[in-house]
Order: C-alpha cells, then sequence, then structure tokens
C-alpha cells in the first residue's frame, strides 16, 4: 500500500518537535545536568580520592571500578557514608580544616540521591560543633534519626570519643544533641535501629549500649561486652537476623556475632582476607557483606552464613592499594 506525505502534517510536527526541543532546553541558569541513564542503589565514597560514586546494582560485576561512576568530589572526605532511601538523601561525613571560630566536622547532605548525576554538589551540612573525624555513620530513615561516632570531641576537658544522635536529620543543619561519650576507647560503632541497641570497639572487645535512644549526655556505662581481644576497626549490625560483623584489623578477617543482642552472643570467624579490613557494610535484604581491604571491595553472599573455612571472592571493585572505600544503599547498613 503506498502512503503519501501530507507537507501541511509534516511542516506541523516539525514545528512542534523544535518547540519542544525549545522549551526543554530552557531554564534559568541554563540546562541541569542531565540525569544518570539508571538511579544509583549503591553508593561507594573512596577517602582517598575524595570521591562519591554510584552503581546501579547492589551488586556491580567482579573486577568493576569506580571510574566512570563519579557522581561528586568534596574536599576533606572522612570516608563514612550513609544513605537514607526514606528520604533519598546521601550523607557523606567530612572534616574541614580546623579555624579560629569553627573546629566541626560537617556532614555533607546531597538530596535525591538515587537520580544523582556527575557533578553533584551537596544541598546543606550539618555541622557538628566540637568535634572532628567521623569514625562510623548509620541512618535509620523511618525515624528521621542519624548516629555518628566521632573520636574527637572537645566539649570536656579531655578529648573524648562520642556517638551523636541526628534528631530529624532529613533537615538537621546542626545537632548538639549528643547522646553519650565513651571515654577514649571507641574505635568504631554501629546502630540496631530495630532493638534500639548501640554497638561500639575499644579495639580489644565489643561493647553494647542498650537503651540507646534514650540515653543522652556524658559517659554511659555499657550494659555488656564480649568478644574479648577483637580489634573490631569497624562494625556493621544485621538487625533482621541480630548478627553484629566485626572488621579485625589485627586479624586482618572479618568474624560474626551471632545473636549479638542476647546475654550469649557467639562468635564466629575469622574469614581471613587478603589484608588488613578498612570499613564493613551489610545488606540485610540480601544477605550480603561488603568488606574494603587493600585496595579492593569484596562482597560476600549468604553472608550470615560464613565461616572461617569460606572463600574470599573475587574482588567486586578493583582499586590501588590505598583506596578505602565506605558503603551504603537502600538496604545496606
Amino acid at each position: 500500500m503506498n502512503v503519501r506525505s501530507n507537507p501541511v502534517a509534516s511542516a506541523w510536527w516539525s514545528a512542534t518537535a523544535a518547540l519542544l526541543s525549545a522549551v526543554a532546553g530552557c531554564g534559568g541558569g541554563g540546562a541541569a545536568p542531565a540525569p544518570p541513564a539508571t538511579p544509583s542503589a549503591l553508593f561507594v565514597v573512596d577517602s582517598r580520592t575524595a570521591a562519591v560514586a554510584g552503581f546501579s546494582s547492589l551488586a556491580p560485576p567482579a573486577g568493576s571500578t569506580a571510574s566512570g561512576h563519579d557522581l561528586a568530589t568534596l574536599a576533606n572526605v572522612d570516608g563514612p557514608v550513609a544513605y537514607d532511601s526514606v528520604h533519598d538523601l546521601l550523607y557523606v561525613a567530612t572534616t574541614p580544616p580546623e579555624t579560629s571560630t569553627d573546629n566541626s566536622a560537617q556532614i555533607r547532605v546531597f538530596a535525591h540521591a538515587s537520580t544523582l548525576a556527575a557533578g553533584a554538589t551537596p544541598t546543606r551540612s550539618i555541622s557538628l560543633e566540637n568535634s572532628r573525624g567521623v569514625e562510623g555513620m548509620t541512618v535509620d530513615g523511618a525515624s528521621d534519626t542519624l548516629w555518628v561516632l566521632q573520636r574527637d570531641f572537645f566539649f570536656t576537658s579531655v578529648d573524648d570519643a562520642i556517638i551523636r544522635r541526628v534528631g530529624s536529620a532529613s533537615t538537621a543543619t546542626t545537632s548538639l544533641d549528643f547522646v553519650m561519650t565513651l571515654g577514649h576507647w571507641a574505635e568504631s560503632a554501629t546502630y540496631d535501629s530495630m532493638r534500639d541497641v548501640v554497638y561500639a570497639s575499644d579495639g580489644s572487645g565489643i561493647r553494647v549500649l542498650s537503651q540507646a535512644s534514650a540515653s543522652k549526655y556524658w559517659s554511659v556505662a555499657p550494659t555488656q561486652e564480649f568478644g574479648g581481644g577483637i580489634d573490631g576497626v569497624a562494625l556493621a549490625s544485621d538487625s533482621s537476623r541480630d548478627i553484629v560483623y566485626v572488621a579485625d584489623g589485627v586479624g586482618s578477617g572479618i568474624g560474626l556475632m551471632l545473636n549479638a543482642s542476647t546475654a550469649a552472643p557467639a562468635f564466629i570467624g575469622l574469614v581471613l582476607l587478603p589484608a588488613p579490613p578498612i570499613s564493613v557494610s551489610v545488606d540485610s535484604a540480601n544477605d550480603r557483606l561488603y568488606v574494603s581491604a587493600g585496595g579492593n571491595v569484596y562482597v560476600f553472599d549468604r553472608a550470615s552464613q560464613l565461616t572461617p573455612q569460606s572463600p574470599v571472592p573475587t574482588p567486586t571493585i578493583v582499586g590501588t592499594a590505598t583506596d578505602r572505600f565506605w558503603f551504603s544503599g537502600a538496604t545496606i547498613r
């Protein structure tokens, strides 16, 4: 069948297309960066390069690199990162150089995080007064609360580590709502939002601080201690399984504390790594563990079933020996 072209209709469609194209290109101050082809599900921060990267999959192919996935570059990155999927916010920890009027660490906040494109900039910052150096962060989107571990707090006569509770984190710009000072011993910490428990490492064991959200100000005595001799440089809590994953810096491996919130937790491990671990995060929904060690990222599936005999997988993200990675995502803590 022959179809004749209609010159009037063709001209109309051409004009309409041109008009739509012109409207799409308009905007105050120039066109916004093109959104990513697919939303980011996994966020990775490298404190060596100060780069924030986004991957469309929670499990990128083995041998991936952060190159080509960059979303932003921030100055003075500490490393820890936390993603709130409820509010679609990404929190990245930084500590700017101290000045005579400001000695505060800063949490940089990215809005609409899942759709960030290359060249993104933070929409605001949360100032953590009188403190420096963020060692760990956990966000609970349901309660809109950000938990932050810092090792240097200047409000007291000596430098103490503290765990802050930043309430209304999705809108906060500052926080003096510190929950507990921990003395000099805190090395890492994580939060179990289901049981309201903070787990903190002192470099030679794990301390349990129950009813964390009810605790406030000054020293808080641990309600329990376990894992004597474990150098927990990083911790991650899987609330759904009551497991705390422990990155042991001295033992160069990953251990599991089963039934962590009970009176009799059981330690399983270590799964030995090629190099000492830097950070650890858990994806409880997919029973998956992310570990940064030796400049690479190792992703363990069926993490809750790890034993000392478990093989170490091929690196998922490959970097240089000095890269230090931190991770977060919708189901990653």
